[in-house]
């Protein structure tokens, strides 16, 4: 087989053209992973500021909420 031949040739450009599909494909689907997640991420970190002022709202009284801040910051 020789490198001019017309196999050697349609064979490097199939070649060719299939790592170039592969590799936009895959790079594709790296980012819309990517973006998905840190969606996820986002809305389960804003669920739980949610969850966390609700539950500031029910339990601590507003006199007491300067109290329980400084509290929790001498532990941190």
């Amino acid at each position: 087989m020789t490198f001019r031949s017309i196999r050697f040739r349609l064979t490097c450009w199939y070649l060719a053209a299939l790592s170039l599909s592969l590799a936009l494909f895959g790079t594709s689907v790296w980012f819309v992973m990517r973006d998905q997640m840190v969606q996820n991420r986002m809305e389960s970190i804003d669920r739980r500021l949610e969850a966390l002022g609700q539950f500031l709202e029910r339990e601590a009284l507003a006199d007491d909420l300067p109290a329980i801040v400084e509290e929790a910051r001498e532990y941190s």
